[in-house]
């Protein structure tokens, strides 16, 4: 048992020891012909064969993607054994995009019981994904408001992400866990801005190399500078807490399974709103 001090502190050697690996490993840029199964397989073999060569088993146990199947599938084929992963973030735009599409996201921003019940969807995440159908069937589903809107938003995250046979199982995407850095964000920050450094939409092989060239410096002084880390921000710090604070009270049986998803759906919920927000208005 630790107390709630001693944790954090692990946390922090955890976020240093990840932002250290994160700027020594090295990175692998594929010029990819398509997004097939197969091509995917023979990208992944040729990192897993490089580190073969310097005797090194590269053999990752978790592995955060996006939502394409064809890259969980081939990872799954090259390495086995990985546990994957998806970035919560990603989930609940995912979601909140699949609400716009079926007519619904009028109705989410009013203040109403569709508004409130479509919500509660964003709390599933902080689950364990044993505990995931179970709060789908018997708390989220006996509220159903009845609208074939909501039915059809219900009916796809049900057949998509919480069956058994779904694309998405809740063991890749839920984890209970305080921690909102479960994400990918440092993967596509890196890729939007490896996109701005090129000034047309199909650079000549020498401009391409001359950019990775770049990269390699930048990379370089990063290793060098490795032992500055940067202070979390405080807005994610009180997330954090507010999500610690809530998992103890429903440990502690202070709270039914439905009142924490309640309480953390909407502190989760308003981070991705809030992020959807920002890209509207940039």
């Amino acid at each position: 048992m630790v107390n709630e001090n001693e944790m954090m502190c692990m946390e922090s050697a955890a976020m240093k020891l990840i932002q250290y690996l994160w700027m020594e490993l090295l990175k692998y840029f594929f010029l990819l012909p398509n997004k097939n199964l197969d091509t995917y397989i023979e990208a992944f073999s040729h990192i897993k064969s490089e580190f073969l060569k310097n005797n090194v088993n590269f053999s990752p146990k978790i592995i955060f993607a996006d939502f394409e199947k064809a890259i969980h599938s081939s990872l799954l084929i090259v390495w086995p054994s990985v546990q994957m992963k998806v970035c919560r973030f990603h989930l609940g735009q995912s979601w909140w995009r699949k609400i716009q599409t079926v007519g619904l996201s009028q109705k989410y921003k009013k203040n109403s019981d569709i508004s409130i019940f479509l919500k509660y969807f964003f709390g599933l995440p902080l689950l364990k994904p044993d505990g995931v159908e179970d709060c789908f069937t018997d708390d989220i589903v006996s509220i159903l408001p009845e609208n074939e809107k909501v039915q059809q938003f219900s009916d796809y995250i049900l057949n998509t992400y919480i069956k058994p046979d779904c694309d998405f199982p809740p063991s890749v995407w839920a984890m209970y866990s305080c921690s909102i850095i479960r994400t990918t964000n440092s993967c596509e920050a890196f890729h939007s801005k490896f996109n701005s450094m090129f000034y047309s939409a199909h650079p000549n092989i020498f401009q391409f190399i001359d950019v990775l060239k770049n990269v390699q410096k930048e990379t370089y002084i990063k290793q060098r500078s490795i032992h500055v880390i940067k202070n979390r921000r405080m807005m994610v710090c009180e997330k954090e807490n507010y999500l610690r604070q809530n998992m103890a009270k429903y440990e502690s049986g202070q709270l039914t399974r439905f009142d924490y998803i309640k309480k953390v759906s909407f502190k989760l919920f308003k981070s991705i709103n809030d992020n959807n927000d920002k890209e509207h208005h940039s």
